[in-house]
């Protein structure tokens, strides 16, 4: 069953699923889009936190609970333009404006055998989609810094608008700012618009910078990392094959620059206070076809 949705009948929540076997199968999803890359000549990449674990401790990182691809933004959109969506009979390839819509602003893998529950530390806004991998597409970036800083500025906004327009209610912030009453202005006007319209002003911003015509590329559709990501598209390159969970994935050809772009000592072990996991719950689908 595929799942994309704030409220879910409890009773298609079957047997919760520990940490182990969600990995299992995280790396299965991970396995099959290898295999389809590397048949169709497509390029991904091991990135963020899944990349860091394969170098520092050649699988996942102790407390992570997640799996994170870059791919090229042209691989991306062939990818699901020749899967048509479904990578395999468990599988498939939600995004945004794919065959199969999803309520992020980026390609996700989702196994329809699992239903996962992802919800914010304070309890306020929470979701179930199906266990997934991310796929972050890799987009074109200007050279001047003034101008990527504003192309982020302006990605960073459409995010922001597309999470009030999809999640129930505005997670609390420790800080009352000036950003805090920004997001209470503007929720009733992104609930009114609904978050398909900001995932569709985002994409569209995100596609400005021709990703083959730049030399200097990044991620903008998720901006859970914006700057730290930004590389000269030859980081990229070719890639290099990296140790993870006992298999070799593809890495960027340059991970160490990469890696300390956006984590500095990337060796370095963080303080026990921010060794934190997400606040996922799993459970088998009662419903899985």
């Amino acid at each position: 069953m595929f799942v994309d949705t704030c409220r879910i009948d409890q009773s298609l929540l079957g047997r919760r699923v520990d940490r182990e076997e969600m990995r299992r199968v995280q790396l299965e999803m991970l396995d099959a889009l290898a295999e389809y890359c590397g048949r169709h000549g497509l390029a991904y990449y091991l990135s963020g936190g899944t990349l860091l674990g394969a170098v520092r401790h050649k699988g996942y990182i102790p407390w992570d609970d997640d799996i994170d691809i870059n791919m090229p933004r042209p691989d991306c959109d062939r990818l699901i333009r020749m899967t048509g969506g479904r990578l395999n009979d468990h599988v498939v390839i939600a995004s945004p404006d794919g065959p199969i819509r999803h309520g992020t602003s980026f390609p996700r893998l989702c196994d329809t055998r699992y239903i996962l529950h992802s919800s914010s530390p304070d309890g306020k806004s929470s979701y179930y989609t199906n266990l997934f991998v991310d796929i972050f597409p890799i987009e074109g970036l200007p050279t001047e810094w003034e101008k990527v800083k504003r192309h982020y500025v302006i990605a960073k906004s459409l995010v922001v608008m597309r999470k009030l327009a999809y999640f129930r209610g505005i997670p609390i912030s420790p800080m009352f700012n000036a950003a805090t009453v920004l997001r209470h202005i503007a929720h009733p006007f992104a609930k009114l618009t609904g978050y398909r319209l900001w995932n569709r002003l985002l994409l569209k911003h995100a596609k400005k910078y021709k990703y083959d015509e730049c030399p200097y590329v990044g991620v903008v559709t998720s901006c859970e990392h914006t700057l730290e990501e930004y590389i000269e598209r030859e980081g990229y390159g070719t890639p290099i094959q990296v140790e993870f969970e006992g298999k070799r994935y593809n890495a960027p050809a340059d991970t160490d620059k990469y890696l300390k772009n956006l984590y500095g000592d990337y060796m370095q072990l963080p303080p026990p206070e921010k060794r934190v996991a997400h606040n996922f719950e799993v459970y088998e689908s009662r419903d899985p076809a």
